[in-house]
């Protein structure tokens, strides 16, 4: 397992892959970032992550929110959650699972 941690100023974008990582940021197309492997990744997966999968469309924001008001969104649609137990929290609201 990996984690991908981009290190540019003006984006914050972190993600985990099974297999190999990216070379650069899908999200900025930057060079610089951190590469986190093994025990080390797990560390990070226990923060705050940015989900597509449990995002929506940027349009649909408004009306996601008028459902679940605790939830958080990034304005391009992404879910944001800061821990485990609000992860499960989100899935469980959402009808998904998590197939880790």
């Amino acid at each position: 397992m990996y984690v991908f941690e981009c290190t540019m100023p003006t984006c914050k974008y972190m993600s985990d892959y099974k297999e190999s990582a990216p070379k650069e940021c899908p999200e900025c197309g930057g060079k610089r970032y951190i590469l986190h492997f093994g025990k080390a990744a797990r560390k990070f997966l226990s923060g705050i992550r940015y989900s597509y999968a449990l995002g929506c469309n940027p349009h649909e924001i408004e009306r996601f929110q008028k459902k679940w008001p605790w939830m958080k969104f990034t304005p391009d649609g992404r879910c944001i959650t800061e821990n485990y137990t609000e992860r499960k929290r989100v899935l469980k609201a959402r009808g998904y699972v998590d197939l880790q």
